[in-house]
C-alpha cells in the first residue's frame, strides 16, 4: 500500500475517534452549568406562596435534592393545575413541583421522579351543627329562602294597606282608625292564609267570592312553599351529619380540584362533580349548601382544618384511594435522575421526615 494512501486513512481515523469523542464531551451535561424552570402550584402544606417566595414540603424537598446537585432554577407560577400540567407537556418547564400523584396515565406522558410521600384521599365536610332555630336561620339564610320569606312578607303588608283602602270606601262599617284599621286587615290576610276562612264581609257577590278564593289558593301555595323549604334545610342539615365516608355522598354535588385524581375518581364513580381550581374555592359553596362536602388530597384537607381550627370544618372517613407523589418532568429529563438518587438519599437519612414534621408536626 502506498505511503500517501496509508497517511490517509490514519488521518480519516483520527478524525472520526476526535469526532466520537467530542460528541461525548458534549453529551455529557454538568449539573451545575443547568439552570432549570420549575412550575409551581400553590397547594398548602406542599406549596405555600409568602410574597415573592415560596416554601413548603415539596418546595423544600425540591431546593434541598436540587442544591446538593448544584442545579440551579427559578419558579414559575401557574394558577390552575391543569395549566401546570400543559406548560410540562409543551416543555415550558424543566420541573412541576407540588402535590402530584403518579398514575399510570401520567407516567405514560411524563417521567417521574422517586416518590417522596405517601398520600390518598380523604372527605371535607361541615361539622355536625345542633339542629336549632339559629342553625336553622343560618342555613334558610345561605340557602336564599329568607330573601324569598322577605318578599312574601312585603306582599302581605301590600295586600293588608290595599284591603285596609279598600274596606275604609266601600264598607262604612270598618274602622275609620288607621292603626285599628290596618290590625283588622292584617288579621283577615293572614287567618285567609293560614285557615282559609275569615270573617271578613262578602262584598261585591260572586265577583268577591272568586277573589277570596284566588287568595285562599294563594295562601295555600305560601304555607306549602315555607314548609318544603323549612322541611328540605332541616333533612339536609341532618343529611350532613350523617356524612361519614365517600358511599354517604350517592347522589350529592361534591367539588373536587379539575385535572386531579380526586376528579377522576369522583368521575369514575358516577357522581356529580363541583369542579373548582383550589381546594379552598369549594368552601363558601359548601357552607351555602351548594354542595355536600368536598373530595380531595388528605394531607391538604388536614392541613386546612388545622390552620383554620374554627372554620366549622372537617375530615371524615379512612383514606381511600391510595397514591404516591412526586417531581414531574418532560420524557427523557437531564435533571431527573440525579434528583431522584438525591431524594433517595434525603429519605434513607431522615431530612424528609425532618420537612414533613416541619409542616404537619407529625
Amino acid at each position: 500500500m502506498e505511503p500517501q494512501m496509508i497517511r490517509a486513512i490514519r488521518y480519516i481515523v483520527a478524525v472520526f475517534f476526535l469526532l466520537i469523542s467530542f460528541s461525548s464531551w458534549c453529551g455529557d451535561v454538568n449539573p451545575s452549568d443547568i439552570r432549570a424552570t420549575v412550575g409551581v402550584f400553590v397547594s398548602p402544606p406542599f406549596v405555600i406562596k409568602s410574597g415573592d417566595s415560596y416554601e413548603g414540603i415539596a418546595v423544600d424537598i425540591w431546593d434541598k435534592a436540587a442544591k446538593n446537585k448544584s442545579i440551579g432554577y427559578q419558579f414559575k407560577e401557574y394558577n390552575t393545575f391543569t395549566a401546570l400540567f400543559d406548560a410540562l407537556e409543551r416543555e415550558e418547564i424543566d420541573a412541576a413541583v407540588t402535590n402530584l400523584s403518579i398514575t399510570e396515565e401520567r407516567a405514560r406522558q411524563f417521567d417521574f421522579s422517586f416518590p417522596w410521600y405517601d398520600s390518598g384521599l380523604r372527605v371535607l365536610t361541615t361539622k355536625n351543627p345542633a339542629v336549632s332555630t339559629s342553625n336553622t336561620l343560618n342555613k334558610l339564610y345561605h340557602s336564599g329562602y329568607l330573601a324569598s320569606y322577605l318578599w312574601i312578607a312585603g306582599i302581605i303588608m301590600f295586600a293588608t294597606v290595599l284591603l285596609t283602602l279598600f274596606d275604609r270606601v266601600f264598607d262604612k262599617e270598618f274602622p275609620r282608625n288607621w292603626f285599628n284599621g290596618l290590625a283588622e286587615s292584617f288579621y283577615h290576610i293572614i287567618s285567609l292564609i293560614t285557615t282559609g276562612k275569615t270573617g271578613h264581609k262578602q262584598l261585591f257577590g260572586a265577583i268577591g267570592r272568586i277573589f277570596a278564593a284566588v287568595w285562599m289558593l294563594v295562601g295555600v301555595g305560601v304555607i306549602a312553599y315555607m314548609t318544603s323549604s323549612v322541611t328540605s334545610v332541616m333533612t339536609a342539615m341532618q343529611f350532613t351529619d350523617n356524612i361519614t365516608q365517600l358511599s354517604d355522598l350517592s347522589g350529592r354535588t361534591i367539588a373536587a380540584r379539575q385535572g386531579s385524581v380526586s376528579a377522576q375518581v369522583l368521575e369514575n364513580k358516577g357522581m356529580k362533580i363541583y369542579p373548582v381550581n383550589h381546594i379552598t374555592d369549594g368552601i363558601p359553596a359548601m357552607q351555602k349548601g351548594k354542595i355536600a362536602a368536598i373530595v380531595g388530597d388528605a394531607p391538604v384537607l388536614e392541613y386546612y382544618t388545622k390552620q383554620h381550627p374554627y372554620s366549622e370544618l372537617q375530615v371524615v372517613g379512612n383514606i381511600f384511594h391510595h397514591d404516591k407523589y412526586g417531581f414531574a418532568f418532560p420524557q427523557n429529563s437531564r435533571i431527573n435522575r440525579d434528583l431522584s438518587l438525591e431524594i433517595i438519599k434525603l429519605t434513607e437519612n431522615g431530612t424528609l421526615s425532618e420537612i414533613k414534621k416541619r409542616y404537619l408536626g407529625e
